[in-house]
């Protein structure tokens, strides 16, 4: 109960849609910030997704979001094999190295833009769940986050 759904084809021509639905998540004024980086980081999981997407573009992809106190929680679930230890310490090595602005792969991109992420299997599909800092626009503290923009590493 709670989470809302996306699904699109597993192509990068799915993004303009997903940025739409993950922006209209916030729907108060000075919810910014809350836009801006949980679009972000669900283009970057779908560039993840896309590179393994099937040739024929049979591919299906689907998002979920959940919001709760201070974070929410961003589910891609796709059909493409499972995350390696080996995939997740090179993009942490990557995201070291790198600074706040520099290309980075999609996967280092997720982490910049997260507090945390688990990659899990469920039912035979790869699933992919990180936490995104958000901060609610009424709190006084909330404007400055919002304007500074909030990631985690």
């Amino acid at each position: 109960s709670g989470w809302i759904r996306f699904v699109a084809a597993q192509s990068l021509d799915s993004d303009e849609n997903l940025v739409r639905w993950s922006r209209a998540l916030f729907k108060r004024p000075g919810d910014d910030g809350n836009r801006r980086n949980v679009a972000t980081v669900a283009s970057e999981l779908l560039a993840l997704s896309c590179q393994s997407a099937p040739r024929d573009g049979t591919g299906r992809i689907a998002f979920e979001y959940k919001h709760f106190d201070g974070y929410g929680v961003l589910r891609m679930i796709d059909d493409a094999p499972p995350l390696s230890n080996a995939q997740i310490t090179r993009a942490k090595e990557d995201l070291a190295a790198a600074d706040e602005v520099s290309p980075v792969s999609p996967l280092a991109a997720v982490f910049r833009g997260s507090l945390d992420l688990a990659a899990t299997v469920e039912q035979d599909r790869r699933v992919i769940e990180v936490r995104i800092e958000t901060y609610d626009p009424r709190r006084p503290s909330a404007a400055k986050a919002g304007e500074r923009g909030t990631t985690g590493r």
